[in-house]
């Protein structure tokens, strides 16, 4: 869904990278759309649960979408 999305990619920077600064801490965020897919996840979560949402299946996701996307996070 994310490549159909996407499209053809002509006209889009292949790669991106952004800074948001969220309550305490300082993220950052990089991704390439080099069709290989890759991900490093360092996430440093501290607690098991955020709300209701187990921390510990946040990489996966992740992990996933990278794949599924064919992206570079």
């Amino acid at each position: 869904a994310f490549n159909q999305a996407l499209g053809s990619l002509a006209g889009v920077a292949r790669f991106g990278y952004a800074y948001a600064p969220l309550d305490e801490a300082l993220s950052r965020a990089v991704v390439d759309l080099s069709n290989r897919p890759y991900s490093v996840i360092d996430l440093g979560l501290k607690r098991e649960w955020l709300g209701k949402l187990s921390t510990e299946m946040v990489p996966h996701c992740l992990q996933s979408f990278a794949q599924g996307a064919r992206v570079t996070l």
